[in-house]
């Protein structure tokens, strides 16, 4: 089988919000230890997601983009990434669920994911040039898989790295 080229990501918050990457704008792209279907069948589970984007996709898109961008940056909610080929499209959930203490109403408190509104997984930092750097793991180590005076050279690009599925 033919397997066709790789168009965009979609990435969706926990809000339903999402974001549409354009394919020249990512730099690396990678998941792990994928768990379920696979990108034929449409939909499985990841429990790691590393991904970079260029600084240029910042800068030319409309303001909804801007804010979204600083979603992607502050807010760590990325539900799922949906990978967008030029024949087909292959969802892939991020792990999320990790207990945290949410305070009731009545004054009570309680360890339950349902009451998170964030992923306690996802770690992001900017460069000096505005390239962003995401990871999702429960063992994320961004800063030694990106590490700052290798992203902050001056000669630095996101596409120099690029890997994607």
């Amino acid at each position: 089988m033919n397997r066709k080229k790789l168009v965009s990501v979609k990435v969706v918050f926990n809000n339903s919000d999402s974001l549409i990457i354009p394919y020249e704008y990512i730099g690396v792209l990678q998941f792990d230890s994928v768990m379920g279907g696979d990108l034929f069948t449409s939909e499985f589970f990841t429990s790691k997601l590393l991904v970079s984007i260029d600084r240029n996709y910042i800068s030319s898109t409309d303001e909804y983009t801007a804010y979204a961008m600083d979603w992607l940056r502050d807010l760590k909610n990325i539900l799922y990434v949906e990978c967008i080929y030029e024949d087909r499209r292959g969802r892939i959930y991020i792990d999320w669920f990790k207990p945290v203490l949410y305070e009731k109403g009545d004054g009570g408190k309680v360890y339950d994911p349902q009451y998170q509104n964030h992923n306690e997984y996802q770690r992001s930092k900017i460069n000096n040039h505005g390239d962003l750097f995401i990871e999702i793991s429960e063992n994320a180590e961004l800063d030694s898989i990106f590490p700052d005076d290798v992203i902050n050279a001056d000669d630095f690009t996101v596409g120099e790295c690029r890997r994607s599925p």
